[in-house]
């Protein structure tokens, strides 16, 4: 989710403390370092603007930094130069997780039919991040107009939610419409608006040919631009 600067000053995250788990897995690292010459990860490469297919590849890093924090906070805080995207492994049947609605009409209402409380700590990076999009939309929305009250303030969160990820997004193929998810979320259907079934397991001993339709499901990638985040220290950027 690319994302806009909207602050200069810095602020440190603090680090995880130093226990014995974390002193442990440090030393654990620094030997594997040593051994294999670096940590093997994955990184995408997406020189398409706005949304497009994802290709990820094989990298080895040889510098590995734990920090506390959201994934948000950490991007920032490692480069606050430039433009920062984060890549998040969305739920394939629901924009937003669990704070977005199945059928893409806006914020999800818990139990008593209330905008569900997007200002608590999320432990699921999907959720995180998007309540920190939204906390950041509520406070720039709030400094426009200090009158403005809370129940006018969702609203107009919900009309934000279901443009970007909603039934009034911008889909891939250009159509006006909720991007993806369930075709019939009020159903028991598998069906979805990608047209794959992610109940669908990849078996082993599958051929490479069973491979290749199967990769082909997940060759998904939808793109927010320049939207702005909330850190933990309740700063926007």
């Amino acid at each position: 989710m690319p994302v806009r600067k909207s602050i200069k000053r810095k602020t440190k995250i603090p680090k995880l403390k130093k226990t014995k788990k974390t002193k442990k897995n440090k030393n654990n690292m620094k030997r594997k370092n040593k051994q294999k010459g670096g940590v093997k990860c994955l990184t995408v490469d997406n020189s398409a603007a706005g949304n497009a297919n994802a290709t990820p590849r094989n990298e080895t890093v040889n510098k590995v930094e734990f920090m506390g924090g959201s994934s948000q906070d950490i991007a920032f805080y490692i480069n606050d130069s430039k433009k920062i995207s984060l890549l998040i492994a969305g739920n394939p049947g629901r924009p937003g997780g669990a704070l977005g609605s199945m059928d893409g009409s806006g914020i999800s209402k818990d139990r008593y039919g209330k905008q569900k409380n997007f200002w608590r700590e999320f432990g699921t990076q999907e959720e995180s991040v998007v309540a920190s999009w939204l906390q950041a939309e509520y406070n720039l929305i709030k400094s426009k107009n200090h009158e403005i009250k809370n129940d006018q303030i969702k609203k107009q969160l919900d009309n934000i939610f279901k443009k970007e990820l909603g039934i009034n997004a911008t889909k891939l193929d250009g159509e006006i419409g909720q991007p993806w998810g369930m075709l019939d979320p009020d159903s028991t259907s598998v069906k979805t608006i990608q047209k794959w079934n992610y109940t669908l397991e990849l078996k082993p001993g599958a051929t490479e040919d069973e491979k290749e339709i199967y990769k082909k499901g997940y060759e998904f990638a939808y793109s927010l631009l320049n939207k702005p985040i909330l850190l933990i220290v309740k700063k926007i950027y």
